[in-house]
């Protein structure tokens, strides 16, 4: 009965949006409240990631509770997310848009094709796109999409991250949902940018190995 009546919930854009404002003021109590480190690869620098365009942002969907404050340059304001449209996407989506971002609907079951091209427009364009290739509904920290192929047809940067926070629980949900708790430190680990052309050789493989690697750091 409760099961029914939280589904039936999900479908009303009212409760959507109450629940993204919840979400939206517990991740700046997270953000004010936590001790905030970013490690960046060697031979890169703080103008690099504060000037940085064309790229795609990767991590697991496990870590959407951390994305809006994945820098301390703030370039989050000029990135888009890729969010699933179904009902819990849509309240994602809600959360994001009261962060900042800017948000293309869409997975790799659901309006692919047209979320395909509008990535492309917008990397072409000098934009940047966040994406969580093991979502919208996994194999946990397994790549579903065509994240690299974006990448190589749009010339772009790929760049891995992961969030780890000292303070956290996970909820029971197939990606097993990172959720930080207040008054720890959450260390951001960004690996080496991927400068992808029609020519890189990337596989999924290594790319889900590079982010696998970052979380056990």
């Amino acid at each position: 009965m409760i099961r029914k009546l939280i589904k039936k919930s999900l479908k009303s854009n009212f409760f959507q949006r109450i629940v993204a404002g919840i979400i939206y003021l517990y991740m700046h109590l997270i953000y004010y409240s936590s001790r905030w480190q970013y490690i960046i690869p060697a031979n890169y620098d703080r103008e690099y990631f504060t000037n940085i365009q064309n790229t795609i942002m990767v991590s697991w969907h496990d870590n959407i509770m951390v994305l809006p404050h994945i820098s301390p340059f703030q370039f989050h304001k000029k990135l888009h997310a890729l969010v699933s449209p179904h009902n819990d996407g849509k309240i994602i989506s809600n959360t994001m848009k009261l962060l900042g971002y800017k948000i293309i609907e869409g997975s790799s079951n659901k309006n692919a094709i047209a979320a395909v091209k509008k990535i492309l427009k917008i990397l072409k364009s000098g934009g940047n796109v966040v994406i969580t290739p093991d979502g919208p509904r996994g194999p946990r920290h397994k790549i579903n999409g065509n994240v690299i192929e974006i990448a190589k047809i749009s010339g772009s940067v790929i760049i891995p991250f992961i969030a780890t926070p000292t303070n956290y629980f996970r909820l029971g949900s197939w990606d097993r949902l990172i959720f930080p708790l207040p008054f720890g430190r959450i260390t951001i680990h960004f690996d080496t940018p991927i400068v992808c052309n029609k020519n890189t050789k990337l596989e999924l493989e290594e790319l889900e190995h590079k982010l696998n690697k970052l979380g056990s750091l």
